[in-house]
């Protein structure tokens, strides 16, 4: 009587590739389904985008272009002036203040109730925070983050 011991040894072998191909699809599943504390919002994502490539009236250096709101970011951080004297912060919280309030109509007759945008840096300093509107606790938040190096995140939620 012959032995099939050759056979065996491959079935076991395929066993333990599907029970490893199996623990893998699963830990990828789980990893790739974190939730976020919001849905993304192709809209913020989208203001987002735009708002990072507005062009300020500040210029560092005498006779450079003006800066963009991402670079007046990074000025800011770096604790920086504008030519005109302005500090970079101050026109940083007022730029974005009133692209903020021009963007959006929030309140409680339209569609959008409130909104929330922050800049923060690495070390979990604000370089910038607004809230227009009344947040509620029955809100649907959609929103969007970018994050850039030297540790800048922009965040907007949007609440329904």
């Amino acid at each position: 009587m012959k032995t099939k011991k050759a056979q065996h040894e491959m079935v076991g072998f395929a066993l333990i590739i599907i029970v490893v191909a199996i623990l893998i699809i699963v830990v990828l599943s789980l990893t790739h389904n974190k939730k976020t504390d919001f849905e993304e919002s192709p809209l913020a994502s989208s203001f987002l985008q735009s708002l990072l490539y507005q062009t300020t009236n500040c210029s560092i250096n005498y006779g450079s272009n003006f800066l963009s709101i991402r670079e007046l970011t990074k000025a800011c951080l770096a604790d920086e002036d504008c030519e005109d004297g302005n500090s970079a912060c101050a026109l940083l919280n007022s730029t974005i203040d009133k692209i903020l309030n021009e963007s959006f109509q929030v309140g409680e007759k339209y569609p959008l109730k409130s909104l929330e945008f922050k800049i923060t840096h690495s070390q979990n300093q604000f370089l910038y925070s607004s809230n227009l509107g009344n947040q509620t606790n029955s809100s649907s938040s959609r929103g969007s983050m970018q994050e850039f190096e030297n540790g800048i995140k922009f965040y907007l939620d949007l609440y329904y």
